[in-house]
This record gives C-alpha cells, structure tokens and sequence, in this order.
C-alpha cells in the first residue's frame, strides 16, 4: 500500500499541505475533492515521488518514496496528470507506446494497446495524429496510454497504483461515466485508486473513500454518505449545498437555490 503520513509542503512562503495523512490501498478507489487550491493536485503530486521536500513522509509498501529510485516508482503507480503535454507529434499508437517497459514482448503490447483503443472508443483511428484530437479525445486518448502501462506493469508482476487528476474534467457525461467504471473495475481487480475530483456526484458514485480538502488540511475523510453533508460541504465550500439521498441511499448533491 502507500501511505503519507502527516505530509507538509510549503511552496515559497505559501503552506499548501498541512499534516496530511492518508491511505491508499489496493482495491480501493480514493477520492480528493475540495475546494480549488485546497491542495488536492499537490498531495496527489507528493504520492507520485514529485515533490522531494515531502518524499520523506511517503512510503510505498512500507519504504520512504526518496530512497526509491524513479525507475522503481514508475513501476508502481501509474500518473494522468490533469493537462499532460507532449514535446513532440504522436500518433494516437504512438502515444499509447509511451513508457511501456521494454520487457513487454511486442505481441503483448499489441493486445494491450487494441483492448485499450476499443475501451476508450478509438477504433480505426490509431494512426491518427493526437494534435488533430478535441480537448476530450485528447484526455481520453492520455488515459488509453495510462490504462496500457499499468496493465504492462501488472502483466511484470509489480503491485501498481493509479493516480489521476481531474480524469474527467474535459469530457461529457457518457465518457465522464465510462472513464470511472474503467476505474471501479480496475479497483476491483486489485489497483488502487487515488483520484481527484471535483465533481462531488461522481465521487459520490464510485469513490469507496473521500478525503475532503480545505486550505491544505482533511476537513472530513470518510465515506462519502459520511462526508457529503449539507453542513459539511457548505462550510467548506463556502457556499449553501443541500445534499439529498435517493430511495436507493444514493448521494445526490446540488446547490441550495433560493426560492424566487
């Protein structure tokens, strides 16, 4: 498992983690919502190794993150970064290919790569140009390249941890939903799922533990029937939210309008 024992970060003079502890296991999906600039990419930047100050405080299956070399972290946790750039022009195969260990044997990678293509409704366009991609074809075509390393890194042998930063901030519902069934199904094969949302309904939905945010502490962790509540989320969000519960116990949370 990783764990981040009362992680802080300052950047600059600016505290931006401040005694953070959490937990992330296989076979479970995390979620860290709050408010923006509560901290969430920034913890979630810690767990990936990105941040030296903290790597002290990080532990992957019980070893601090700074005396794992990157090549050994790259094997355990696989990072979609919420706006990934690319130096250079990729074909949408091309861009799949990116980071798979050589160790792969190539008609391995073929299987990978095609069932990752279909997953993210790529068909026939692999030799297209990620450039010529919408802002939502290029998210989904980043997490096709994402799906293909972890499932390399899991067909070696390694334990291996998903990290994703607003996976579904630049796609419409049908893909918003695709993407985090892809993510509950890969929990329940035994990843685990650290990720950041700001969608509170999603995270309602398919997260099994919610780390809620404020200015760089847990205001609330939990489950999410236990951490979505109207008083909860409208004292961190600053804002009046009524949060309601289908017949089913489904969360449902929207903001609280005033009557005209």
């Amino acid at each position: 498992m990783i764990v981040a024992e009362d992680v802080h970060l300052t950047l600059g003079r600016q505290p931006v983690l401040q005694g953070v502890s959490l937990t992330v296991e296989p076979g479970r999906v995390v979620a860290l919502c709050g408010p923006n600039g509560a901290g969430k990419s920034t913890l979630l930047a810690c767990l990936a190794g990105e941040h030296p100050d903290c790597s002290h405080a990080i532990r992957y299956f019980g070893v601090p993150v700074a005396g794992i070399a990157p090549q050994i972290q790259a094997r355990h946790r696989v990072v979609l970064e919420q706006s990934p750039l690319l130096s250079a022009e990729f074909t949408l195969s091309e861009l799949i290919e990116l980071g798979v260990p050589l160790e792969i044997a190539s008609d391995t990678l073929v299987t990978f790569k095609a069932e990752a293509i279909a997953a993210l409704g790529f068909n026939g366009r692999e030799h297209q140009f990620v450039s010529s991609l919408s802002g939502g074809q290029k998210h989904r075509a980043h997490m096709a390249r994402v799906l293909t390393l972890l499932r390399a890194n899991r067909h070696l042998g390694h334990d291996c941890f998903l990290f994703l930063d607003e996976p579904t901030a630049s796609l419409d519902i049908k893909h918003q939903i695709l993407i985090l069934k892809m993510v509950k199904d890969l929990a329940e094969g035994g990843v685990g799922v650290l990720v950041v949302l700001h969608d509170l309904n999603l995270a309602a939905a398919f997260a099994d533990h919610v780390i809620l945010l404020q200015e760089g502490r847990i205001a609330q962790a939990g489950a999410p029937q236990d951490v979505f509540t109207t008083d909860t989320l409208s004292q961190v969000y600053d804002t009046e939210i009524f949060v309601d519960r289908t017949d089913t116990g489904q969360v449902v949370i929207q903001p609280m309008l005033e009557a005209s």
